[in-house]
């Protein structure tokens, strides 16, 4: 992914999928298009996992994306 948005949220009240889908609703309504790619930083995912938010979002994770960012996109 080249281009995306980046999303913050530390409201620790939520889930970092719930995070991830609401930044991807924010996504598909200004771009018109539903992301399918976010990158987080590995303290968002401590046991290591990829996986997918129940929105469809692949998770991967990234040392260079500050914790309670999310970047997110298309991936090509």
């Amino acid at each position: 992914m080249n281009i995306g948005l980046m999303w913050f949220n530390n409201d620790p009240m939520k889930t970092r999928n719930t995070k991830i889908d609401e930044a991807a609703d924010f996504y598909q309504k200004k771009y018109g298009i539903r992301p399918n790619l976010a990158w987080v930083n590995p303290v968002e995912m401590p046991d290591g996992a990829v996986n997918t938010t129940p929105g469809g979002v692949n998770v991967k994770i990234s040392r260079s994306i500050i914790p309670n960012n999310y970047w997110i996109g298309m991936s090509g």
